[in-house]
């Protein structure tokens, strides 16, 4: 049908989902790029766009198509916003990637894992706003997460709140809490 009718649009959508079944990315790339120029808002085919992208290891189109999907008002935006995190930290777009995270936490559905991976790029990109504002909305919702209670207490170091990351470190069952990110604010202990 292509071959005749090169701009039917219902072929060129079942013609690149064939492809991306049969694993030909680059060809399934091509033709879901043609299709989503004619019908931009289809979030099937940008989320299988999207997808494709990630077989190809094309992070920068990928990023590019996460974006267009959010413009596509792709519900839950927490569902995207994760994927956009996820695109970001291939191409160690820190930056971009606190501004995400930003809207992800304020999402009523984020998880305490969601604010130890924000809380842990906020450390990397030394954000002191993100991580006084994101440690303690982490410790008033999870307070009995031990990691969670792991990097507020790393933060409390970093932010040199040496008497208060004291008080917490003293109150911590170390049984109870193991983790690296512990261990990391012993050793903000110790420096400080």
């Amino acid at each position: 049908v292509l071959e005749k009718r090169p701009d039917y649009t219902p072929a060129k959508k079942i013609a690149a989902f064939s492809a991306y079944d049969m694993w030909y990315y680059q060809e399934a790339n091509d033709l879901f790029i043609s299709y989503i120029a004619q019908n931009p808002l289809d979030a099937a085919s940008l989320f299988a766009l999207w997808q494709t992208k990630i077989e190809l290891k094309d992070w920068i189109g990928a990023s590019d198509v996460l974006n267009r999907w959010v413009l596509a008002w792709y519900t839950p935006k927490i569902d995207i916003e994760r994927k956009i995190i996820h695109v970001d930290a291939q191409l160690k777009n820190y930056d971009h990637m606190l501004t995400v995270f930003g809207y992800i936490l304020k999402d009523k559905s984020a998880t305490s894992n969601d604010y130890t991976t924000a809380l842990l790029i906020a450390i990397i990109q030394d954000s002191k706003l993100a991580m006084e504002r994101w440690s303690e909305d982490a410790y008033t919702k999870y307070q009995n997460n031990p990691d969670i209670i792991a990097y507020y207490v790393a933060t409390r170091y970093l932010l040199d709140k040496k008497q208060e990351g004291d008080t917490l470190l003293s109150q911590v069952s170390v049984e109870n809490n193991s983790s690296i990110i512990m261990e990391y604010a012993k050793l903000l202990r110790a420096m400080s």
